[in-house]
């Protein structure tokens, strides 16, 4: 009815009369005033009502709700906790601060295609954090808030651990390849601060700071410098030669007989050193540990760690053919099992943080070594509950530490640091799959939509990012990747040439997901997932059905569809 006056009054003889006058703007004014009251709706009481909040409205109401608590709430298409809300809008994220983030992907990534617009988006937003930690191509910085040269091992191991492996395998391996020199160049020349008690004349004391290429650090620093071993092996089993697999080989026994065999206690079998990633020295110890202090201990994540790489040198070498060498590593991996299980089981049931020199044993938890007890098939399965099972949470996840010491600083202390809360997400996942324990792993990671990218560490209290945080961190993005390839897909390696698929969708995550152009070496996989839960009803190969969900890398590509029941 207002248009129809409008036009009316377009064409009248006043028009004329108008035109002649001074009165043109105004009249103009007039007709723009018009045409928005005609297509403004008016509210009950009598305001107008923006057409974009009707499109957000309309939004809101058909998003879907997959995940929530008493402070979050994750849907398909937006994340919401308390005040703040952050949302997939075309092409781009617009995270808590209506900051809005379009990812650009310089490099060919598998390709992601699911009914839930968050999981897609925040798989992009993970490949363009990892994109912005690269350098010239040729290795990783921990985060861009870091120095471009500053070569750190743990962060880009566990990464490959976690899933980066499958999207930067070959940057993966360069990286930790220059680590390797740098720290056989480096050996034990430390500072004074930084002296490993038990070493006696090996410490090699240096006047002032170590030169700028050793920004590794002293070995003192990085006592779970092993944690190398799986991150090259998941990259080289993406891709990888058997030169590469030789090199690996080979390399571990030159670092063992140079620092590794010094860290063992023959006394109890364990070896010493910091909790893995726990800083020296830092808040995640006690208030009278020093630097030199937390060399002395055996901590339980970094001794599962060296579990963890004897059982992948027994692998390696079997699959070189040196048998005799696979024994003896299969023989070191289940001795130092045994000896964890024993002496790591607190009084109380639960395996305990660290065991001091003095045989005594740190009376608290932590979460990042009891995950690898899980992962690494050390702990038995009926001990489960009782050792790791029931761990403190709250509703933006895991504590690194619990019960948290007594100072008030967070960073290991107080803390959910998202790679480590990960990583016990997927023991629970490894050891029952069930839709509850996937939709939060999913969720806790979910939460970085509110900043944009996945940052460093998280106050436990408060959810939120630490002042200290660094954003869009190697390890917190791979954390994401893990629960795109290893849960949704469900991808593990039989061997180093033969891949297992056993996928687990929640069906609020939608029924269909699909994933192009995965890559390993020559091999390509298009996969097409159907159905929801956890259990194969049929497993198909370029159209023949398969009672294995396994393919041998052959150098082809594959049509791979699998219907879940």
């Amino acid at each position: 009815m207002t248009f129809l006056v409008i036009r009316k009054f377009l064409f009248s003889p006043r028009l004329l009369k108008l035109i002649r006058s001074s009165h043109i703007l105004r009249y103009l004014m007039l007709i723009l005033v018009l045409a928005g009251h005609s297509f403004q709706p008016i509210t009950a009481t009598g305001q107008e009502k923006p057409k974009k909040d009707k499109v957000k409205a309309k939004k809101a109401k058909e998003s879907k709700l997959l995940y929530s608590n008493a402070s979050v709430s994750i849907f398909s298409d937006r994340v919401v906790e308390r005040d703040q809300q952050a949302y997939v809008g075309k092409n781009q994220l617009v995270n808590a601060m209506q900051e809005h983030i379009r990812p650009y992907l310089r490099g060919a990534y598998p390709q992601l295609k699911s009914k839930t617009p968050l999981l897609d988006m925040l798989y992009t937003v993970a490949l363009n954090d990892l994109e912005l930690c690269e350098v010239d191509g040729r290795h990783f910085r921990i985060s861009p808030d870091f120095p471009p040269h500053d070569f750190f091992t743990r962060d880009i191991a566990y990464s490959s651990m976690l899933g980066a492996n499958f999207t930067h395998a070959s940057l993966i391996k360069r990286h930790l390849e220059i680590t390797r020199k740098q720290r056989l160049a480096l050996g034990f020349r430390c500072q004074k601060k930084h002296i490993i008690p038990f070493l006696g004349d090996k410490n090699e004391v240096v006047e002032g700071p170590l030169s700028a290429e050793f920004s590794n650090g002293p070995i003192a620093k990085r006592m779970d410098d092993v944690c190398w071993v799986p991150g090259y092996y998941e990259a080289l089993c993406v891709e990888g030669s058997r030169e590469e697999f030789e090199w690996l080989v080979n390399t571990f026994e030159q670092f063992d007989q140079e620092f590794y065999q010094h860290f063992l206690d023959p006394v109890d079998g364990l070896y010493r050193g910091q909790s893995s990633f726990i800083d020296i020295g830092g808040t995640g110890y006690p208030a009278f540990f020093d630097g030199s202090r937390t060399t002395t201990i055996k901590a339980l994540s970094t001794n599962c760690l060296y579990v963890h790489a004897f059982d992948i040198l027994q692998k390696a070498h079997h699959y070189l053919g040196n048998e005799k060498e696979a024994s003896r590593y299969a023989q070191k991996r289940d001795d130092l099992k045994a000896i964890i299980l024993k002496e790591f089981l607190h009084p109380d049931g639960y395996y305990a943080y660290f065991k001091y020199p003095d045989g005594s044993l740190e009376p608290r938890r932590e979460n990042l070594g009891m995950a690898f007890l899980v992962l690494f098939d050390i702990l038995p399965d009926e001990m489960y509950e009782q050792a790791v099972g029931n761990f403190e949470q709250n509703d933006f996840g895991n504590p690194l530490l619990w019960p948290f010491y007594e100072n008030t600083k967070v960073y290991h202390n107080k803390a959910i640091w998202p790679f480590a809360n990960t990583f016990y997400n997927l023991a629970e996942d490894h050891h029952e799959q069930n839709d509850e324990v996937t939709l939060r792993t999913f969720a806790n990671l979910a939460r970085h939509a509110l900043w944009g990218n996945f940052s460093e560490v998280l106050d436990y209290e408060t959810g939120g990012a630490q002042y200290k945080h660094a954003r869009s961190y190697t390890w917190s993005a791979a954390s994401y990747l893990a629960v795109i390839y290893r849960i949704l897909l469900g991808i593990t390696f039989d061997t180093p040439d033969v891949i297992r698929l056993s996928p687990h969708v929640p069906a609020k995550l939608g029924k269909t997901l699909e994933m192009k152009d995965i890559t390993f070496g020559n091999t390509l996989l298009n996969v097409s997932i159907s159905g929801s839960g956890s259990t194969i009803d049929s497993f198909t190969i370029d159209g023949v059905m398969r009672e294995d969900p396994v393919i041998q890398k052959d150098g082809k590509t594959h049509e791979v569809a699998i219907q879940l029941k």
